[in-house]
């Protein structure tokens, strides 16, 4: 009897050592998959997801849960897919109580950073609060790297707002040598430090240190294997802007072909689109017309469904935050923090709600003032033609010595008439030297007969022409409503696409999507009274 004891006493041991070993191997054989799984998430996502969804199902613990989500979630955002993106980093921290704060703070800068590509920065930043609310020891390289990881975050964000003042402060913050170490030790981070530092140089219009960062980028890339394809694309991307800057349309189509090399694994659907765009833009500019179609073929369907998903993106972020306050509450309510809890939650509620009717507010206000200024630029038809010369000349002061000969003077004035007939404002090469050799007259004279018949500048003279001769297009072919604005902005003869919205504010009182959007409501108006009619 005592025998059987002892035999079965040692049964039992060795089936708990043996669970004991199966459990640990398990637990070590999901290590490895998910560490598998955070490798490939940057360059080969789908793969990453297999692999992710494998752990998700054999997962046993809320830390299994967790990881497989969240590296679920980041291959989604890494392939432009952010309503999938925000549901698994929403389910990943379902159980935000139990996990640690580093996996929090990881949590709350994925979320801002999926909340901030699909341009809603307040919700981005109440996230990024939160990750900034977090202490972490400073002592250690961990507690350096989420500092410096949520710096990063907030001097994109900032970029992304338009507050390049407060931005290139943090730039020069992050430059320091205080940081300079831990953007050594995390150089993943630094690259993409260095990428978003291209937007600063270019709104500082410092080509040499935008082109010298995206240098540098890739630099880093080809050496670090855990570099993400998204921002190597990037920086392709951005390079072929540089070259079509400087008019190397050559030199910007083959960056942008590598950026589409470099994404073709990771196919995220915004780099493509941007891509096609610009090489589109490079086919119009060397007029090569087969190219041209082709590429706005792909940019028009890349288009359509990156409106899909940044709509249900919208959507989903609003249902998610809303369930995530409702959770929070229902965590807390037999608690005796449930009051101060329901308290928070409510007013998160309502802040939520006046900002949202607050923002609806203001764009039913904007939408009143533009159509306002539509109406009284449509009334006065300001630049529907060119004003005639004659008609507004200013009378001849008679002490004043005239500065061009009489004869010179109707000679000039006839040329521009035929220059207005024939288009050629629309090249974008033309200036006050180009055209005064058109005039087979000097700059000095053809100033002094635009100021004094036309009562404008030759700038002033140039952009109504361009903006008069667009405007007769959108409203006589439907077609051209349909078109991209950096389209239109090249077939006037502009180069940039920022400079043409400037111009065509300034003359029209409206930016031309408003304008376009507007000019279109009033012809669907007149088609559908002309329908009852």
């Amino acid at each position: 009897m005592f025998r059987f004891k002892i035999n079965l006493l040692n049964t039992f041991v060795i089936l708990f050592l043996l669970l004991f070993s199966f459990s640990s191997y398990a637990n070590e054989s999901n290590q490895m998959l998910y560490k598998k799984a955070k490798s490939l998430s940057v360059k080969h996502p789908e793969e990453a997801r297999k692999i992710a969804v494998v752990c998700l199902n054999n997962s046993t613990s809320v830390q299994d849960e967790f990881e497989s989500n969240f590296i679920i979630a980041q291959t989604y955002l890494n392939q432009g897919y952010y309503d999938d993106a925000m549901k698994y980093a929403f389910e990943s921290g379902k159980s935000e109580a139990l996990l640690s704060d580093q996996n929090k703070f990881d949590l709350y800068l994925l979320k801002s950073d999926i909340i901030r590509i699909i341009g809603l920065y307040d919700f981005a930043n109440q996230y990024l609060d939160l990750a900034f609310a977090m202490h972490f020891d400073s002592s250690n390289a961990m507690g350096h790297r989420n500092e410096l990881e949520r710096q990063i975050h907030k001097f994109i964000l900032l970029i992304k707002e338009k507050k390049f003042a407060e931005a290139d402060a943090l730039r020069t913050k992050l430059d320091a040598p205080t940081y300079i170490k831990s953007r050594a030790e995390n150089p993943h981070l630094d690259a993409i430090f260095v990428l978003y530092t291209y937007e600063i140089w270019i709104h500082k219009s410092n080509f040499t240190a935008a082109d010298k960062a995206l240098n540098e980028v890739i630099d880093l890339c080809k050496k670090l294997p855990e570099i993400n394809a998204y921002y190597i694309a990037l920086s392709y991307i951005y390079k072929g802007d540089l070259a079509f800057l400087s008019k190397d349309y050559t030199g910007s189509d083959e960056f942008l072909i590598t950026a589409l090399a470099q994404n073709k694994i990771l196919n995220n659907v915004k780099i493509n689109q941007q891509i096609y765009s610009k090489l589109s833009r490079n086919a119009l500019a060397q007029h090569h017309k087969a190219n041209y179609a082709s590429y706005t073929l792909q940019m028009a369907k890349y288009d359509k469904l990156i409106d899909t998903i940044e709509v249900k993106a919208h959507n989903t972020i609003f249902s998610l935050i809303q369930s995530e306050l409702d959770a929070k509450v229902d965590i807390q309510k037999n608690k005796y923090q449930i009051y101060v809890v329901v308290a928070i939650g409510s007013l998160l509620i309502l802040i939520l709600f006046l900002s949202f009717f607050a923002f609806r507010s203001k764009m039913v206000l904007e939408h009143k003032q533009a159509l306002a200024r539509f109406k009284e630029f449509n009334a006065k038809r300001e630049i529907q033609t060119v004003v005639e010369p004659f008609e507004v000349a200013v009378v001849k002061d008679q002490t004043t010595k005239q500065i061009v000969p009489e004869e010179t003077e109707l000679a000039i004035l006839s040329k521009l008439k035929k220059f207005e007939s024939s288009n050629k404002f629309l090249n974008s090469e033309m200036s006050l030297a180009f055209l005064a050799t058109l005039m087979d007259t000097n700059t000095k004279y053809l100033s002094e007969v635009i100021n004094k018949h036309y009562v404008v500048n030759y700038n002033l003279y140039i952009n109504r022409l361009r903006i008069n001769y667009l405007i007769d297009k959108l409203k006589t072919d439907p077609k051209y409503l349909t078109y991209k604005i950096s389209y239109l902005a090249a077939l006037c003869g502009y180069a940039s696409h920022s400079s043409f919205a400037t111009i065509f504010k300034q003359i029209t009182g409206n930016s031309p999507a408003v304008f376009i959007e507007l000019l279109r409501k009033e012809i669907e108006s007149k088609a559908a009274v002309t329908h009852e009619d």
